[in-house]
């Protein structure tokens, strides 16, 4: 049987307000299915839909029908209904608003071998499809260091944050942001582990940073910020390569881009003060 789907000429709308067409059916047999049900088009119901069914065993075409005008009835909303010699089949659904488009560059959907249930040689088949384009994912913001963050408060995408175990509110956390570091690098870890978590929860790719985020955030957990922790300790210099991680992707330089609007404070790129100078001299004269 020649398959109808393959023609260039689309039945008439006319045709389509038929609820039980037979364009093309093969002879019923003792198994034959009835089949109804309710067709939407993104969640509309919708008339002209192509509904062409196979069978199941080995593809064979065996008709098509179009969906038309919604019946109520019997209760039950349908658009369309059809006749197939068999009971074990698959459906295909196209749909376009353009008259004349290819059955190739139409809108298409699949109501697979398995998923029609059969009961006394009827089944029902309400489908949604889902055409047009696909949404596009709104562009990422881009990353901030925590300068922006610091002097950008409307620009927060949350309220509070959790940070080492701590929920702190924006202001207590604007507290904190604006000691001076003074040799505490409790102060400047909080500062970067902080730009980082608003710029994830701002919409930023974390694929690349969010391991790093949490080791940080435990880490933290185990101290007290302003705990004075001295560059020059062991404790940072174990953690000193996961800041400069967190650094680098709250300055764009990982897999989520700086922002065009960014605008930084001096210290966000000074990570050393007085006091880690300091520490320097004193490890400097400790290995002569």
């Amino acid at each position: 049987m020649t398959n109808p789907l393959t023609l260039t000429k689309r039945f008439s709308k006319a045709a389509a307000l038929c609820a039980v067409a037979t364009v093309g059916f093969a002879s019923h047999s003792a198994e034959a299915l009835e089949i109804s049900g309710l067709i939407k088009v993104n969640g509309t119901e919708m008339s002209g839909v192509t509904i062409a069914a196979y069978d199941c065993a080995d593809s064979t075409y065996l008709g098509l029908v179009y969906s038309g005008a919604t019946d109520n009835s019997a209760g039950t909303p349908v658009n369309f209904a059809m006749s197939v010699p068999m009971d074990n089949v698959r459906l295909e659904l196209y749909y376009t608003d353009v008259p004349g488009t290819p059955f190739a560059d139409q809108c298409r959907a699949f109501v697979n071998c398995g998923e029609i249930t059969v009961a006394d040689g009827k089944a029902t088949v309400n489908f949604d499809m889902t055409c047009g384009d696909e949404p596009e994912e709104p562009e990422a913001p881009g990353v901030h260091g925590h300068g922006f963050w610091k002097t950008h408060l409307n620009e927060w995408p949350v309220e509070s944050l959790t940070i080492g175990g701590r929920t702190f509110s924006k202001a207590q956390i604007l507290f904190l942001m604006r000691l001076p570091e003074r040799g505490d690098k409790t102060r400047h870890l909080f500062r970067e582990l902080l730009a980082a978590k608003l710029n994830v929860a701002a919409g930023n790719d974390d694929s690349c940073i969010i391991q790093t985020i949490d080791a940080v955030d435990m880490y933290l957990s185990r101290l007290t910020i302003n705990s004075v922790l001295k560059a020059s300790s062991p404790q940072w210099k174990r953690v000193f390569p996961a800041v400069k991680r967190l650094a680098d992707y709250n300055d764009g330089r990982l897999c989520a881009p700086a922002a065009e609007n960014d605008s930084r404070d001096c210290d966000d790129d000074d990570d050393r003060d007085d006091d880690d100078r300091d520490d320097d001299r004193a490890d400097n004269r400790r290995r002569r």
